[in-house]
Order: structure tokens, then C-alpha cells, then sequence
């Protein structure tokens, strides 16, 4: 039906928490932590690279001499990542919160806002709420993305959250039935009228959560973009730096 439809499109629409967008796929080979005082990037191949928030590159704690453009590749790259670090977290958390409203406007038109399903249903965006900070953090507070999964955000956490949604959706149908089937017995409203009153209400929601979602696509673009200028500081220290010349910790393909 249509409003259990628009609420799984937003779920799936996040370019974040679905791993890709239309525009690139971000790839992450190796590990990156970011603090606001040091960036660390640790290739697969064991090799430590540093940056701290006054530019200064390391590469296993060993300082590293760079001429005027070398400097200034580093200097972009980490105001690159500084850059994507916040837009990353903040689009998962609006994407959750996006969803969630969605959610639970949706079936809570039809259940009642005080069913014990709702309530699991926000226990359950609570959850997930407190996994995604997890995900992204290291117990210092740390901003940490890569490791075993290549995604910029892992994809493992995004089927995890998807099934999580699906599970609570395909409970709400039984409940769905049933209220439907007892507002027919108990009301003078026909089936027609109850559709009527449905698609108008989804509607109305498709129509408030519109800008935010179109907003979450804008920030999304902005990350690609932000991400693919990182990339192409990555390929130039790469190509000039004595000892970088296995650096490729991001990894941006165009669909």
C-alpha cells in the first residue's frame, strides 16, 4: 500500500546507509580515524600515515620533508576529511530520524499512535540510533571508518538496519489487517473511504518530509564531491611523496 511504500523508499533513498549513490560508490581500503587534532590512515599494507591539524604529514611516526604543492595537497586532503567526517554522521543520523518519522506516522495513523508496535518501533530507531554512534566512533570519541568492510560506511550496518525495518514493517501488516477488518465492523466508514482518508494522509506526509529528503540527496552530493576531492589529493601524494607510493585509502567509482 501506498504509505508502508513511502516510508521503505526512504529507508533505501539515503545514499549513506544504502552504500551508493548516483553519483560515485566510496570504497575505503584500509582505516581511517579522525580526531579533531589528527587524522590517521592505516593502509593494508600495515604502514601508519599521520596528519596532524597543523598539516605536519608522518609515515610510521617518521616526520616527512615536503616541498610548497606537496604541502598544499596535504593541507587539502585533511580540510577534506575534516569536512566529510560531519557531513557522514550527520546524514546516517537524519537519515534514521527521516525514516522513523515516516515509520511510525505511517502506521501509527493506522494502528493508533499508542500501540505497543509503535512503541517497539521507536525502541527499535532508539537502537539503531545507539549502533550507528558506535559504528562510527571509537570508544575515545574518534571518528573511525574502513577496516573489514570497504565501504565508507559499512555495509554490513546498512543491510543490518534494512532488515531491522522489513522485520518491523511485515509485523505492522497483520496488525494492519486487523484494523482495518475492525474499522469496517465497528464504523460506518467504508473500505473506499478508509483508502480515501489513507491516500490523503500520505500525501500530506510525502509532502513534509519531501524537502528534508531532497535535502539529505543535496548533502549526500556534497560528500561525493568532498570525498572525490580527498581522492585526488590521495592520487597526487601518491605520485610525488617518497614513501606514499601505496597510499589509496579512498577509492571513489562512478556508476
Amino acid at each position: 500500500m501506498k504509505l508502508s511504500a513511502i516510508a521503505l523508499l526512504l529507508i533505501t533513498s539515503s545514499p549513506v546507509l544504502a552504500h551508493s549513490d548516483s553519483d560515485c560508490n566510496i570504497e575505503v581500503q584500509g582505516e581511517l580515524e579522525y580526531s579533531p587534532s589528527l587524522l590517521t590512515l592505516t593502509q593494508s599494507n600495515g604502514d601508519v600515515i599521520a596528519i596532524s591539524d597543523d598539516y605536519k604529514l608522518t609515515i610510521n611516526r617518521e616526520a616527512v620533508s615536503l616541498n610548497e604543492k606537496q604541502q598544499q595537497w596535504v593541507s587539502e586532503y585533511y580540510d577534506s576529511i575534516s569536512e566529510a567526517v560531519p557531513l557522514t554522521v550527520g546524514i546516517a543520523s537524519e537519515g534514521l530520524t527521516l525514516a522513523n518519522t515516516a515509520i511510525t506516522e505511517t502506521f501509527g495513523q493506522i494502528l493508533g499512535e499508542d500501540d505497543e508496535l509503535i512503541n517497539d518501533f521507536q525502541d527499535s530507531f532508539e537502537e539503531m540510533k545507539n549502533d550507528l554512534q558506535q559504528r562510527f566512533h571509537t570508544d575515545a570519541g574518534h571518528f573511525r571508518i574502513g577496516g573489514e568492510d570497504s565501504g565508507w560506511v559499512k555495509q554490513a550496518w546498512a543491510d543490518e538496519f534494512e532488515n531491522r525495518i522489513e522485520d518491523l514493517a511485515e509485523r505492522a501488516m497483520g496488525r494492519i489487517l486487523m484494523a482495518l477488518g475492525t474499522q469496517m465492523i465497528t464504523s460506518e466508514e467504508s473500505i473506499e473511504d478508509f483508502g480515501e482518508r489513507m491516500e490523503a494522509f500520505g500525501e500530506n506526509l510525502e509532502e513534509r518530509i519531501e524537502d528534508q529528503a531532497e535535502a539529505l540527496e543535496d548533502k549526500a552530493s556534497e560528500l561525493c564531491e568532498t570525498l572525490r576531492r580527498a581522492d585526488g589529493y590521495e592520487n597526487k601524494l601518491q605520485q610525488s611523496v617518497a614513501g606514499l607510493s601505496d597510499f589509496n585509502i579512498l577509492n571513489i567509482k562512478s556508476d
